[in-house]
């Protein structure tokens, strides 16, 4: 506690340094500062999160937690008409880390080759008025509603993909996107070199592919949105790397009503996965795969200055069945990100779309123009009872556990400190235990979990 309110005395004296700068000189832009020409970009960004947890949910560890995670980027790019290059660097870095802080390449990334890219672009390729941007070498990616594979933003470190990138955009805002590529490995991603925080570069293995086709529209009767989309991703073992050995292809569509002041939103997505998995890095039979995850939700934004939004959600990821048989039925996430719908990650990250079964509700509002609050409800069942809370691994060997595994409210405060440069976050997770962490005997058992998180972010 005392080092938490430290850095927090710090980080706003800090904060609030910087913030008076730029609201009495404009907002500071790194390229601005040296006058570059219009043809050069130069920005960066720098996020410093302290994070605590007061007892572990995972049945691996025990005993309460604390991080202190630093991230830093640097974006630059020379516009060549038609053609850009550009490049990004990262530096990702954990402290304050002890024997039970789950270290893994999500917190920990120092100094790595984020994007190296060429693209080039194209007006009237095909119909008048329509896009063209076509990028060649390493880079992150976006697609669709981040479910299943997107450049995390709340996680200390990104998935970067080394291959073809194509987005065709019409006039009519319809977008086709596509991309063929070979995902990168971070490093380190030993124990001992993640906390010593070692520079050591990233690299694909070349025996793993992972493409995608994504189709949307936003031209649909009645004012609706939605996409179509199929990806693949073909795993090989190496002999520096053992994999799932996943084969599988997801398809899906999402379809929507956009948010509007005064109005009903809704959205609903569903997918599919089809293929082959190992049970495990360490096993060499392949299981047929057949997994599902749907999404919908419902919400009214009130027509108050404050842009009240109250919404229901519920989430469906399959499970597996069992694991004696020769199927596996558990949901693959692939590259998704999952802070927007099932709470903080970093130490805390208790629930992923594997194997639940999930209503909520989630509140969010303007208090003011420099302002963002949200708060989030969830219970969380297993959505097959021969599979494990998989977020904590804790399985349920005997059979009999109760399904359910608990309740969660989330609460996050964004509060903008000068336009355009300095953002405050704070935000706070209580997880409620369930039945199914009692009966499976899990020796980290605690029937109230608390998280909190105290985030700085500077743009330049």
């Amino acid at each position: 506690m005392r080092a938490y309110t430290k850095l927090l005395l710090i980080g706003l004296l800090s904060s609030f340094s910087f913030s008076g700068y730029c609201l009495s000189s404009g907002p500071f832009k790194l390229a601005n500062a040296l006058k570059l020409p219009d043809r050069l970009t130069l920005q960066g960004t720098h996020r410093t999160r302290y994070e605590t947890l007061s007892h572990q949910y995972r049945s691996t560890l025990g005993g309460s937690d604390q991080i202190l995670v630093q991230k830093t980027t640097l974006f630059a790019s020379v516009d060549l008409e038609p053609f850009e290059v550009a490049i990004e660097i990262g530096d990702s870095r954990a402290y304050l880390d002890d024997d039970g802080t789950p270290m893994s390449t999500t917190h920990v990334n120092p100094l790595e080759l984020i994007q190296g890219y060429i693209s080039a672009k194209q007006k009237n390729l095909f119909k008048d008025g329509d896009k063209s941007t076509l990028n060649v070498g390493r880079f992150t990616l976006d697609m669709g509603s981040g479910r299943l594979v997107a450049r995390t933003k709340f996680r200390n470190t990104v998935n970067s993909f080394t291959g073809v990138e194509w987005k065709w955009k019409k006039n009519t805002g319809d977008q086709l996107h596509f991309f063929y590529t070979m995902p990168i490995n971070r490093s380190p991603d030993s124990i001992l070199e993640l906390r010593k925080n070692s520079i050591k570069f990233d690299k694909e293995t070349g025996a793993t592919t992972f493409w995608g086709v994504n189709y949307s529209s936003d031209r649909l009767p009645l004012g609706h949105k939605g996409e179509i989309y199929i990806l693949g991703l073909d795993e090989e073992d190496t002999t520096d790397t053992s994999t799932l050995n996943r084969k599988i292809v997801t398809s899906g569509f999402r379809f929507s009503f956009p948010k509007k002041v005064g109005a009903i939103d809704y959205l609903i997505e569903s997918i599919f996965q089809v293929g082959e998995v190992r049970s495990s890095k360490a096993s060499k039979k392949n299981l047929d795969h057949f997994a599902h995850f749907q999404h919908v939700e419902i919400g009214y934004t009130g027509k108050s200055k404050q842009k009240i939004r109250s919404a229901l959600e519920y989430d469906y990821a399959s499970g597996d069945n069992s694991s004696l048989d020769e199927k596996n039925g558990r949901f693959d996430s692939l590259y998704g990100a999952r802070r927007f719908e099932y709470g903080p990650v970093g130490i805390f990250g208790a629930f992923n779309r594997s194997n639940i079964s999930s209503p909520g509700i989630r509140v969010s509002m303007l208090p003011n123009n420099q302002s963002q609050l949200m708060i989030g409800y969830r219970g969380f069942w297993r959505a097959n009872n021969g599979d494990s809370w998989v977020a904590a691994k804790i399985s349920d060997p005997t059979g009999t556990a109760s399904s359910f595994l608990g309740q969660q409210i989330e609460a996050r405060l964004r509060w903008e400190l000068a336009a355009n440069n300095s953002l405050l976050e704070i935000g706070t997770a209580y997880i409620r235990s369930g039945k199914y962490a009692r009966d499976t005997g899990n020796k980290a058992y605690k029937k109230d979990i608390f998280y909190n998180y105290l985030q700085l972010s500077f743009s330049f």
